[in-house]
């Protein structure tokens, strides 16, 4: 079987590692002959399987430029020609789209795969395209049951498939004093709201660290400097190795405004961390069992943030309990059973129009 991938950029990202690994998988495990295709340039992040073919269209990236748009569909129609795939996988709102019409054109079956909340994924003319070509696809993939009631008007085969997680050293390193948070450095990701949080508790000898980059790190670091916390709260950029710091973390803090299926809340559960999220759309609530696995606070109020935060700081019993229980994500969230997921619903496509591998 010949699988094409469609993503925008293979950069840091959550929907790009997922696909990645998804690929990899596809092409190691299964022996798929399986192709990724990404549009706009980029500086490589995630780890592609030697067995892949990894094409790149490297088109300099307008998204508000219908220009720049026909020129990515026409050089999707091209390509895709050239590989001839027996279905395409498409991962992100933009590039869903444009890829529904070069499938289309080209008499291809595809699955359209949504990665961020629907409310804020697509603006302007990308709402209307969204609302008049998703139908035209032969499945849209979801990953919570929020984001596909979203959808349900858009398309009738919607199927829920939460994201992987990667397979994590069990090996555990000593706790440390230390938050962490990890993510872009953007307004819907609200590490303003931690920082806030975290400057009204008494945090004795804790260090939050904050592992990413983005438009806001100036703004964030101004923050910290004017709360007098510039000994406390460390910006860390960007980190290849984000396993080490989830091992050396006694509780991880999701702070977002707004998520679609939040990875590094999966990944710090998975490494054992006692997490604490807001209860923000989408994704948190169908992850953490409130209580059980972590904690969930009511979207934005950092008022309680604080308090849950300094709950566990004081509460070593109770960070060991949460964390212990957050363990049980690896095997509800594991690759094998992931890709099983998505094996099914392609060759449930495939034997809609007479596919025979």
């Amino acid at each position: 079987m010949k699988i094409l991938f469609v993503i925008n950029t293979l950069s840091s990202g959550g929907a790009e590692r997922v696909l990645s690994e998804l690929a990899n998988y596809f092409a190691d495990v299964y022996n798929y002959d399986t192709y990724i295709l990404t549009i706009s340039k980029y500086e490589d992040f995630y780890e592609i399987s030697k067995n892949i073919k990894l094409i790149k269209l490297n088109i300099e990236n307008n998204k508000y430029s219908i220009i720049n748009s026909f020129e990515r569909v026409s050089k999707l129609v091209k390509s895709i020609n050239k590989i001839k795939p027996d279905i395409i996988i498409s991962f992100m709102t933009s590039t869903n789209i444009e890829s529904i019409i070069a499938s289309k054109l080209l008499k291809i079956p595809i699955i359209i795969s949504e990665r961020a909340n629907p409310t804020t994924s697509a603006l302007g003319k990308w709402r209307y395209l969204r609302k008049m070509l998703y139908p035209f696809a032969n499945s849209i993939v979801c990953q919570t049951r929020d984001v596909a009631l979203f959808y349900k008007n858009y398309q009738n085969n919607i199927k829920i498939i939460p994201n992987s997680l990667k397979r994590f050293d069990e090996k555990i390193l000593k706790r440390e004093n230390v938050i962490l948070s990890v993510g872009r450095l953007d307004y819907l990701k609200g590490f303003d709201l931690l920082i806030k949080s975290f400057s009204n508790i008494n945090s004795k000898n804790w260090k939050l660290f904050i592992v990413g980059d983005g438009e806001y790190r100036k703004n964030l670091e101004i923050m910290v400097e004017y709360l007098n916390l510039s000994d406390k709260i460390y910006f860390l950029g960007k980190q290849k190795d984000i396993e080490s710091y989830y091992k050396k973390a006694s509780i991880f803090v999701l702070s977002s405004r707004t998520e679609g299926f939040p990875n590094v809340l999966c990944e710090a559960m998975a490494n054992g961390v006692a997490t604490i999220s807001f209860d923000c759309d989408f994704g948190p609530r169908d992850i953490i069992k409130n209580g059980v696995d972590g904690v969930l606070v009511p979207a934005e109020n950092t008022e309680l943030l604080g308090k849950e935060i300094e709950k566990l700081i004081n509460s070593p019993k109770l960070r060991e309990k949460l964390g212990k229980k957050a363990l049980k994500i690896n095997s509800i969230l594991s690759i094998d059973k992931i890709a099983n997921e998505w094996k099914d619903l392609i060759f449930s496509i495939l034997k809609k129009i007479n596919y025979t591998p």
